[in-house]
């Protein structure tokens, strides 16, 4: 699928070597394990404490995000975004031109997504415990295109929104992090969505994972012109919707 116009973006994004450098905390062995316990116990009853997820991500995913470079570094789209080190916020993207769009092309979906939950892209916390430069761009990014993954799966901010997601970026992405969320977070579900989360939503959530492309190799605020159904369909992401009917389950 082609990358289409950056009508959208209004400046080029700050570089991301000097942004490591000033926000970068060196820890020790000791403090690394006291800071991802904490974050663990905390993360796990309360999973929309972004603070202590992205703590806890940073502090163990290291391992997965090389992992995500190398694969990256092989693929044509995610090399050049590793060049480029492109920035996901406000300052990026014209984000009030966005309601302006098709009601079915990625862009209007985004914006309607961050006005219906309250968010704007500035939310995304940089990363300051990851040492290797590299590396924690990797986390930053898939940090800041996690909203599009809420787009492209139809998932709200919730606990259940949340805990599909992080199922879906558990195969995807093999951060530790999002496995834990797949059954820590489940006390925090409301008890009457339960049973689906376990018998439909997340049987589903990691289907398409396995299956989708790696997200982490698009542009996705390239692509805001992009029809979303046929975008899904060239990322093979299939919805919740849609794999229920294909199953012959009842919604």
């Amino acid at each position: 699928m082609k990358s289409l116009t950056r009508q959208f973006m209004k400046r080029p994004a700050s570089a991301w070597t000097c942004t490591h450098i000033s926000n970068y905390r060196s820890t020790t062995p000791l403090q690394k394990l006291v800071l991802a316990s904490g974050a663990a116990i905390i993360a796990t009853s309360n999973p929309l404490r972004a603070d202590m997820v992205n703590a806890l991500n940073e502090i163990t995913g290291v391992f997965a995000a090389r992992g995500l470079k190398n694969a990256m570094k092989s693929n044509d789209l995610g090399s050049q975004i590793l060049a480029q080190k492109p920035r996901i916020s406000s300052e990026t993207i014209a984000l009030e031109d966005l309601e302006a769009l098709p009601d079915d092309t990625l862009g209007k979906c985004y914006w309607q997504w961050l006005t219906k939950n309250g968010v704007t892209p500035d939310t995304r916390a940089l990363v300051r415990y990851v040492e290797d430069a590299e590396e924690a761009y990797v986390i930053q990014r898939y940090r800041e295109v996690h909203d599009f993954y809420h787009v492209l799966l139809q998932q709200d901010i919730d606990l259940l929104g949340e805990s599909v997601v992080k199922a879906f970026e558990a195969v995807q992405t093999n951060f530790p992090m999002c496995y834990l969320a797949i059954l820590g977070g489940v006390p925090n579900i409301p008890a009457h969505q339960r049973k689906d989360y376990f018998t439909k939503y997340l049987p589903w959530a990691l289907q398409v994972g396995r299956e989708a492309k790696l997200l982490l190799n698009y542009k996705f605020e390239d692509m805001l012109h992009e029809n979303i159904d046929q975008l899904r369909s060239y990322l093979n992401i299939t919805t919740f919707d849609q794999w229920v009917k294909s199953k012959s389950l009842v919604l």
